[in-house]
């Protein structure tokens, strides 16, 4: 909940007064990034993320993605200390198809190989007896899926715009299934935004938030 919270307060905040620009699909940007799995309350999985999209004609144009986090889980027992590291990257490569609806608004339609690559490490450092630690991987998984999805990006006011767009992903670390993505960003300069995402499936979801260079 509190990533829609923050993605309120950006939309919120934006002052509305700038010269109209039209939507760009030729951009770079980078930025923050954070995972939530089901079944690791508690555990921060967060990291840093880069991504672009390039126009190679008026109504098409590839687009990738690349991002790394982690997070670590400590406690202790009768036993010893436990020590859980849990990795992930994922890497995405697609093409885009935008076709414009009006002046500011465009339909648009994505399909993308993605990669997820999943480590747990765990590190075992016993109270008693041999008081050596020792690591131990207890997953080391990657997969690759196709992702589809469709939905809409607006330029709500000369300063924000939005999008959503709503899909399938295949089998991959995390079960296949519905995609959701909500995003907007912030044009503080003709070229440069500030932009906040939320991704979510049944199993998982992804907030990022960044600095987008739109050429």
């Amino acid at each position: 909940m509190k990533k829609q919270y923050m993605l309120a307060a950006l939309l919120a905040a934006a002052p509305f007064a700038a010269s109209a620009q039209a939507l760009s699909y030729t951009f770079v940007e980078g930025g923050y990034d954070q995972v939530d799995v089901d079944g690791l309350d508690g555990v921060d999985i967060d990291g840093g993320y880069g991504r672009g999209s390039v126009s190679i004609t008026d109504n098409l144009n590839l687009f990738g993605q690349y991002t790394k986090g982690s997070g670590e889980e400590v406690w202790a027992s009768n036993s010893g200390g436990h020590h859980i590291k849990y990795d992930i990257e994922l890497g995405e490569l697609g093409l885009g198809y935008r076709h414009p609806m009006s002046d500011r608004l465009d339909l648009i339609a994505e399909v993308a190989a993605v990669n997820v690559a999943l480590k747990i490490t765990r590190e075992e450092r016993p109270f008693f007896g041999n008081t050596t630690p020792y690591s131990v991987v207890d997953l080391d998984e990657s997969s690759t899926a196709a992702r589809v999805a469709v939905g809409v990006r607006s330029s709500i006011t000369d300063q924000l715009e939005g999008w959503a767009k709503a899909g399938y992903i295949g089998d991959a670390v995390f079960d296949g299934g519905m995609i959701g993505t909500a995003g907007i960003q912030f044009k503080f300069a003709r070229v440069w935004g500030v932009v906040g995402e939320v991704e979510s499936s049944g199993d998982w979801s992804m907030f990022r938030v960044g600095v987008r260079a739109s050429f």
